[in-house]
């Protein structure tokens, strides 16, 4: 691209845009008249180069006869592409062979520095207005022959488009602002019955666990009150029965008339008649009496030491 027309679409980077005069430079507004207003296209940068303006009235004329088509500032574009040549006292845009659009540096400054920019402007029949003697072989020029333009990263947008686009993006923030906490909401709603779900199931659980639990400690109770403190013995009572049949081989049990079952209870034999002796006075621990059969009844009444009890 050799020329680059201003105030009529072109195609640039695939896209159908146009490109309209813009103001640059510490200086860009000092020389405005009242009844123009300018909008801010591209704030200053990082590196210093100061902030880009744009005429309300061009941008707005661009609307109504080209609606629908961005926007972009000249020297927007230029330094977007690095096209921009400082170093030099004045730059120049050439649009003819007499004419064109140029930037003014500050000479008491680094001139490879885009804070030095001073202002921008438009000369006609190679005259600067505000610099009539200056020799325009002196400045350099920007050219774009063969060259693959990009575009800047934001069109240019009047005021009340600003207006507009901050509106509709704080629109925007706040649908994503609901969004974000319908969806966190949601979620905790979930999140809650998923617990509350669990809750149950574990709460089923546990008065299962505590049932059993119960049952069990019923039945320890009842087995702790069953449970025998020490291992019966039974050894000193049958050793005094031992000991009687000993001395009588035709002992037998006597009837009781209380029945009572059970080693621990009260033991009653008989002896044989005409046993000779008591058998009381032989061995401690039984009782005797002497029936008109002419035989002893014995009792033996176990201690509890000898039934096996605490």
């Amino acid at each position: 691209m050799s020329q680059l027309p201003l105030g009529v679409p072109i195609q640039i980077g695939g896209e159908e845009v146009i490109i309209c005069r813009d103001f640059i430079g510490t200086q860009a507004l000092s020389s405005s008249r009242e009844s123009e207003v300018y909008t801010v296209i591209e704030g200053q940068r990082e590196d210093g180069r100061p902030t880009i303006y744009i005429d309300e009235e061009e941008l707005k004329s661009m609307r109504e006869s080209y609606p629908g088509i961005n926007v972009y500032g000249l020297w927007q574009l230029l330094f977007a592409n690095n096209l921009v040549p400082l170093g030099n006292e004045v730059i120049i845009f050439p649009m003819g062979t007499d004419r064109g659009l140029y930037l003014r540096m500050d000479v008491s400054s680094d001139l490879n520095k885009p804070s030095s920019i001073l202002s921008s402007s438009e000369f006609v029949d190679n005259f600067i207005p505000d610099w009539m003697d200056y020799d325009h072989k002196n400045a350099s020029r920007i050219t774009l022959s063969n060259l693959d333009l990009v575009l800047p990263a934001s069109p240019a947008y009047t005021r009340q488009e600003l207006f507009e686009k901050q509106k509709h993006d704080e629109t925007k923030r706040w649908y994503m602002v609901a969004s974000i906490c319908g969806v966190m909401l949601i979620a905790a709603l979930v999140f809650n019955y998923a617990m509350y779900t669990v809750y149950k199931s574990d709460m089923v659980v546990y008065k299962t666990k505590q049932v059993q639990h119960d049952e069990l400690g019923t039945r320890i109770a009842e087995l702790m009150r069953e449970r025998l403190a020490k291992w019966p013995s039974d050894a000193k009572v049958l050793g005094k029965i031992s000991e009687i049949y000993s001395y009588d081989k035709g002992l037998v049990t006597a009837a009781d008339t209380e029945a009572q079952v059970g080693f621990s209870t009260v033991h009653r034999f008989a002896t044989s008649k005409g046993l000779p002796f008591d058998p009381a006075d032989k061995i401690a621990g039984v009782e005797s009496e002497f029936t008109p059969q002419l035989n002893y009844i014995l009792r033996i009444v176990p201690t509890a030491e000898e039934s096996g009890k605490n």
